[in-house]
């Protein structure tokens, strides 16, 4: 039998209600399931959440569902259990936008000491040319931006983690925190704005050698 034959055979019989197949069908596809959860978890929370979290979930809403699926195509019930994965991992990033909204980030973003997300974070404030290579006060600067986080509203620290730890783009973080475009643009401009306040000029920190 090959591994379509055998997808096939399984899907078929998991749909007429046999448990084992349908666990045999969901152990088959994981592995390409959790490959494509493994690409939309964002590095900041790659620590708290992993992809076999949704097994359970997403095996018990693909056998509710299951007897009124028709596949259409080769690939049909590998993207119809992602589809239904991918919506599980939304809800939970969801759920942790709001308790972010809540909980400012700078208490878990300190704890967990994000270097990576707040250097990318000081160049920016920083501005353009601010790379590690050619600032001499590189850690200093980072402390006092650091402090300057905390002192944002938890919507801005929101905002920026969001963009530049996850990666999202404004618009994409507009849709995480239910806010139009022009709000979040807003938000993130003032934002910077108080940061490169508080963390001062980038002729402290740059190198006077070019």
């Amino acid at each position: 039998m090959t591994p379509a034959e055998r997808e096939d055979y399984l899907f078929q019989r998991a749909k007429s209600g046999d448990r084992i197949a349908k666990m045999l069908l969901m152990d088959l596809m994981w592995p390409k399931i959790r490959r494509r959860l493994s690409m939309r978890i964002p590095h900041s929370l790659r620590s708290i959440i992993e992809p076999d979290d949704f097994f359970s979930v997403t095996a018990l809403a693909v056998w509710q569902v299951l007897p009124r699926f028709v596949r259409r195509g080769p690939d049909a019930i590998e993207r119809f259990m992602s589809t239904i994965a991918l919506c599980r991992l939304r809800d939970k990033l969801r759920r942790l936008r709001h308790e972010h909204l809540r909980v400012p980030i700078s208490e878990t973003a300190t704890e967990h000491g994000d270097d990576a997300a707040f250097s990318s974070l000081l160049t920016r404030v920083l501005e353009r040319g601010s790379t590690p290579s050619r600032i001499l006060g590189w850690n200093e600067a980072i402390d006092r931006l650091r402090a300057a986080f905390k002192e944002l509203s938890p919507t801005e620290q929101l905002v920026l983690w969001l963009h530049y730890c996850d990666q999202l783009s404004l618009r994409e973080v507009g849709r995480q925190i239910n806010l139009p475009a022009t709000p979040v643009r807003r938000l993130h401009d003032q934002a910077l704005e108080q940061l490169r306040r508080d963390v001062g000029p980038r002729s402290k920190y740059l190198s006077s050698i070019i």
